[in-house]
């Protein structure tokens, strides 16, 4: 795909294990950047993960609710939510202070990438390669309101290449979604995004959705096990397979998902191994397959 200039360009599907890696060798590669345990165990030292994020960090909503008598359930939650603001935000600044040099910014490269989708709320991808600046937050918008945003449309043009938020990020509290509730509103509104795609009749000036470029073009997982609590990713990739199903339609226009993962890596589950190709060789670790992917796409500038 890289050395076929007619190709579509690659589409990121970013995880907390790019921090992971920035981190890797300081003792401090376990934080609320880059594990999601970590981040609620900040909330909440003492409660028992799951492993399903969604419902614990629900667990904590309503252990705190259940202690009082003032506060409404979506109060606390807001509440919840401004911390993880507050926290996110104090480890990014120390996080683009001491390791920024550590992150593999070259991955980010325009030439071949045309789209970034961050499951993380932080920004430091989109800050390390625009000098610290926050570039504009753009919405897409309904055809027939301008005024009306079509939901997890949220994103950020930098250096040509779209970093997307579907699940919102630290610069406004109100879209992140880390409840089983707002995720479950999220899901209910993918659908639209589905329809959006599939208009004919398009506007001169039509702009795809991250599910668009999901759906249509190569892609690469990095730092992210995509777990089965993924509705949203896992509707776009399954309608993906759906559209490019028949055999005819494989070969000549479905491009390949690949994955950045490790043989040793115990936590990579079923639904991964059937339906995303590995990146490079598992036997690899992650470190030396960062160090390959990101020497790969800095060559090709």
């Amino acid at each position: 795909i890289i050395n076929n200039s007619n190709e579509k360009k690659f589409v990121i599907l970013l995880g907390s294990g790019i921090h992971k890696q920035a981190f890797h060798g300081n003792g401090n590669d376990n934080n609320i950047l880059s594990s999601w345990s970590c981040l609620l165990r900040a909330l909440d030292p003492n409660i028992i993960l799951t492993n399903n994020f969604l419902l614990d960090f629900e667990k904590i909503i309503l252990k705190k609710t259940n202690n009082q008598d003032l506060e409404a359930a979506h109060e606390i939650e807001e509440e919840e939510l401004k911390k993880i603001v507050e926290r996110i935000q104090e480890a990014q600044i120390k996080a683009l202070k001491l390791n920024s040099k550590n992150y593999p910014v070259e991955i980010f490269n325009s030439k071949f990438v045309s789209d970034v989708i961050s499951l993380n709320f932080d920004l430091i991808p989109e800050l390390l390669i625009n000098n610290n600046k926050k570039a504009k937050v753009q919405n897409l918008y309904e055809q027939e309101n301008k005024k009306s945003i079509i939901h997890s449309t949220r994103h950020r043009v930098v250096n040509g290449i779209n970093f997307w938020h579907p699940h919102g990020d630290i610069d406004s509290k109100d879209t992140l979604i880390l409840g089983v509730r707002k995720y479950g509103l999220h899901i209910n509104k993918i659908e639209n995004l589905r329809e959006r795609s599939k208009t004919k009749n398009k506007l001169e000036n039509y702009k795809k959705s991250w599910y668009e470029v999901l759906t249509h073009n190569p892609v690469i997982i990095l730092g992210s096990e995509i777990s089965d609590n993924e509705w949203d990713i896992w509707n776009a990739i399954v309608n993906r397979e759906r559209n490019f199903g028949k055999k005819e339609n494989i070969n000549k226009y479905r491009y390949p998902i690949f994955q950045m993962r490790e043989l040793s890596n115990n936590s990579i589950t079923k639904s991964n191994d059937q339906w995303f190709e590995p990146l490079f060789d598992e036997k690899l670790d992650f470190n030396e397959q960062w160090i390959k992917l990101n020497k790969l796409f800095e060559n090709e500038k």
